[in-house]
């Protein structure tokens, strides 16, 4: 072997070597890195669809809260008074509280009335059944 076959493997080798220890060095950085962004990031993303939640909850309890009290509401749950339907479940009612199911539940646990309800569509569907 030549002495410039000789130096060309040396350096080529050293180059190969080189640019190894630099892939594996910035490649440890910068995925380090990446991962670290990444795991912060959906932290704050996590975080912040819990409190979105937390929101719609509270705003869910307060028009629960809101409807229950009414004396209408409690009569229509003892005596199933169908005009409490036409006057307050109708479909622009349960579309201004973006509900996609409504249900009047008697303290005995019988369902006096329940009804689905389409957002997209704005429309009343059939009550979800339990299905278990």
């Amino acid at each position: 072997m030549t002495l410039r076959k000789k130096t060309l493997l040396v350096v080529g080798l050293t180059l190969v070597g080189l640019m190894a220890v630099v892939y594996a060095v910035v490649s440890r950085l910068v995925l380090g890195s990446i991962v670290e962004l990444e795991a912060r990031r959906t932290g704050e993303h996590v975080e912040r669809v819990r409190e979105a939640f937390g929101y719609e909850l509270a705003k869910l309890a307060y028009t629960i809260r809101d409807w229950a009290e009414w004396d209408d509401s409690y009569a229509f749950v003892e005596n199933g008074n169908a005009e409490y339907v036409r006057s307050n479940l109708t479909d622009p009612s349960i579309a201004r509280l973006a509900l996609n199911v409504i249900a009047y539940v008697h303290t005995s646990g019988r369902i006096v009335f329940a009804r689905g309800f389409d957002l997209r569509a704005g429309r009343s569907t059939p009550a979800p059944t339990n299905t278990s």
